[in-house]
């Protein structure tokens, strides 16, 4: 029962995902630019299968990007070479912040495709 769960979960994942990339694809994109798109939702879907958010990790591995340039785009408040994302601020105990960033697949995808 539990195969037949997890397989039904990953089909209407990769169903849900399916209609996000018509509704992308309809938006006044040209063909390249379509190809693009089509290159790094395969990309992301085949390194991590059955996600529809990327973490800062994730995101840089799919960008080639190290973590520093990652913390230097942010800190320099360069925000136009990041794609669309969510972040959360943690204080820690010692009082440290703790951040995490969110990034949707389609619009990490577009984002690489220009």
């Amino acid at each position: 029962i539990n195969i037949n769960l997890h397989y039904k979960r990953y089909l209407n994942i990769y169903v849900i995902k399916s209609l996000n990339l018509k509704k992308w694809k309809d938006k006044n994109m040209d063909n390249e630019n379509n190809e693009k798109l089509e290159f790094y939702l395969r990309k992301i879907e085949t390194t991590f299968p059955k996600k529809s958010k990327l973490n800062q990790r994730q995101y840089c591995q799919i960008e080639g990007m190290s973590s520093t340039t990652f913390h230097e785009i942010i800190k320099n408040k360069e925000l136009d070479k990041l794609p669309k994302f969510k972040s959360k601020e943690i204080i820690r105990k010692n009082g440290i912040p703790y951040r995490s960033y969110s990034f949707d697949i389609f619009d990490a995808a577009q984002f690489l495709a220009k």
